[in-house]
């Protein structure tokens, strides 16, 4: 059975808005995630790792690509590596992270902990 044009762009639209709403809540997932890593562990490596990723596919793409991939693949890459990034600055980890505690001392001390490796995963994605 043969589609109309019409039909065709339709169900096009469809699947990119499917796929991006599924980029889009796994960028928020994949974020929260590396957010609380680097909580628990103290580590903002994987955070350099994806800033090193982004940088380097930004490059690639003012480049023009390669011979055999787009320069739009690696822009693509490094806006997602981006958005990744920048997710994990601002995620609600940091900041509903630590539990309440009778000692409101011991809770500011969490805070500070918590703003601590915030700033230094927003240093990540200033560059």
């Amino acid at each position: 059975m043969e589609h109309s044009n019409e039909e065709r762009l339709t169900e096009l639209e469809t699947k990119v808005r499917n796929q991006q709403s599924e980029i889009d809540g796994l960028v928020g997932a994949l974020s929260d995630l590396l957010a609380a890593h680097t909580v628990l562990h103290k580590d903002v490596r994987l955070c350099e790792f994806l800033k090193e990723y982004r940088d380097s596919d930004r490059k690639k793409a003012a480049q023009g690509g390669g011979i055999h991939v787009p320069a739009s693949y690696f822009m693509a890459r490094g806006e997602i590596f981006g958005r990744l990034l920048e997710q994990t600055a601002d995620s609600i980890v940091f900041t509903q992270y630590w539990f309440r505690s009778v000692f409101r001392r011991r809770e500011e001390k969490q805070i500070r902990a918590l703003k601590k490796i915030r700033d230094a995963v927003q240093a990540k994605v200033d560059g």
